[in-house]
């Protein structure tokens, strides 16, 4: 048995988890400190997995580990301990979970609950600055996570503490603001019932985008070596090959999405009052940071007209590190035994 290995054996962990419609992450923190210290990660491919217990089984057959708390940010509403995931097949149960693998406290909650819970102990490694302005220390945050679908969370100010708080906000309506935007909602309107936020500023909307703007230059000729979309890994691939190729198709994709999450984090802003700062999260962004820092999305956010004062005043982050919702989790778990104790 190794040293790390022997270490979990005699120490209780915490168990966290992130499950997203592409990715589901398992991380074995250490609780000491106020943030907790990663010991053991994994990755695994959503679709690999039947059920979230199926990864949870997977992974301590991985990493054993002695558990005192656990804690897992769930892609989807949370309502009573269960939760429909979104972009999963699956059905979670806390209650299920925590009578399956004997936790004594198991917790299921909101993925951007989960991120809430981690904005306060990230460093400045863990972020990339869009905008740097000194905020309102009595404001509130917002959080706008693009990743498989669109996540939307928040930490309100009450009294001086910040309280975290999820919402579904990903599936309210798409406003497009251009002309371009407004051809495609009228597109997608051919093809969806309803076109929410989501379905334009996610990976699955970054396809739909990529998807119009094709067919747009197929009629006038002008398609060139376009991606085939049926790929599933294609939303990587059209960012792939707009920061490393420059491929012009890709990257007015990538702009077009930028621009609608610009405008949607600057809408956010203003309907929470958060002028103690906003975050993006979420898989998408840190993939394309050299077209972000052309200025498109941060122009688009502040594009409110007589409101672009207040905005300037709001500091903007990319969250960079990836463990963030893991991070979260871990420190809701603590927190779980601490109001045990």
């Amino acid at each position: 048995m190794n040293q790390a290995a022997a270490t979990r054996a005699d120490e209780k962990m915490i168990l966290a988890g992130d499950i997203g419609g592409t990715n589901t992450r398992f991380g074995l923190f250490r609780h000491e400190c106020d943030r907790p210290e990663s010991v053991a990660t994994e990755i695994y491919g959503s679709s690999s997995l039947s059920s979230l217990e199926e990864g949870i089984e997977r992974f301590l057959q991985e990493h054993p580990a002695r558990i005192s708390a656990a804690c897992f940010g769930v892609a989807g509403p949370v309502i009573k301990g269960v939760c429909h995931v979104t972009n999963l097949p699956w059905v979670v149960s806390e209650a299920r979970i925590r009578e399956r693998f004997a936790f004594e406290q198991a917790t299921l909650v909101n993925d951007l609950l989960a991120i809430a819970h981690a904005i306060e102990i990230l460093t400045a490694d863990d972020l990339m600055v869009l905008q740097a302005a000194e905020g309102d220390p009595d404001g509130n945050v917002a959080i706008l996570a693009p990743g498989t679908g669109l996540g939307v969370g928040f930490l309100f100010n009450i009294q001086g503490a910040m309280h975290p708080v999820a919402s579904q906000g990903g599936h309210v309506d798409f406003a497009p603001t251009t002309d371009l935007e407004i051809s495609l909602l009228q597109t997608l309107r051919k093809k969806f019932a309803r076109v929410s936020l989501e379905r334009v500023a996610s990976g699955a909307g970054m396809l739909e985008i990529y998807r119009t703007l094709r067919a747009t230059r197929q009629d006038q000729g002008s398609c060139g070596d376009a991606i085939d979309v049926s790929d599933t890994s294609s939303p990587q691939e059209i960012t792939r090959r707009a920061v490393e190729y420059g491929d012009p198709l890709c990257v007015e994709t990538v702009r077009l999405f930028l621009r609608i999450i610009g405008s949607a984090a600057g809408n956010l802003i203003l309907m929470s009052m958060a002028t103690k700062g906003l975050y993006l999260a979420g898989g998408v962004l840190p993939h394309v940071a050299p077209l972000i820092r052309e200025g498109l999305l941060l122009e688009a956010l502040l594009d409110k007209g007589r409101f672009r004062d207040l905005l300037l005043r709001v500091p903007v982050y990319v969250i960079l590190n990836q463990q963030t919702g893991l991070l979260g989790a871990a420190r809701l778990a603590v927190k779980s035994l601490n109001l045990r104790r």
